[in-house]
């Protein structure tokens, strides 16, 4: 239910941008004011896409977010000192379908924690909406999140259509 309400208001928005679009258009004298098309910004993070489809077919489906895989680099300060987590996260229509947590930690604890963490991101990220998405304790690992929802900021910001 929440979803076709997402929905809703994203047309809603949507058919109120064509409209100013349209009118500053009219306004200008261009015709093309609101065709425009926006491409993702590769250059300002870490985040990386390896599927791209139309712009057009992820507006139509209300999706505020483009379809596909990407990944970024999350970072946090354990009592071990700095540590980072790599995510590795899949989008279809703004839902998660697919997660992973991978790292380079040499310290056992952090290692354990981060077994942890990625132990149950699974249950806890696929199937929901990347915007619903934001986990503070998983699995007993509080620190991990942090660095995962750094990489996931990071991501949203690349995937945004």
């Amino acid at each position: 239910m929440m979803k076709r309400q997402t929905a809703q208001g994203t047309l809603a928005v949507a058919a109120g941008l064509g409209l100013i679009g349209g009118l500053a258009g009219c306004a200008t004298g261009a015709s093309d004011a609101a065709s425009s098309t926006a491409t993702p910004d590769a250059g300002s993070s870490t985040a990386t896409t390896s599927a791209t489809p139309s712009e057009a077919a992820s507006s139509a489906s209300g999706s505020i977010y483009t379809d596909g895989t990407y990944s970024a680099e999350g970072s946090y300060v354990s009592p071990g000192g700095p540590e980072t987590v790599t995510v590795e996260l899949t989008l279809a229509d703004d839902v998660v379908t697919a997660v992973s947590l991978t790292s380079d930690a040499t310290n056992p604890n952090t290692k354990q924690f981060q077994g942890k963490f990625e132990s149950g991101l699974d249950g806890a990220a696929v199937g929901k909406n990347i915007d619903e998405l934001n986990i503070s304790k998983l699995a007993g690992s509080s620190l991990t999140s942090t660095g995962f929802n750094e990489a996931l900021e990071a991501i949203k910001a690349e995937a945004r259509a």
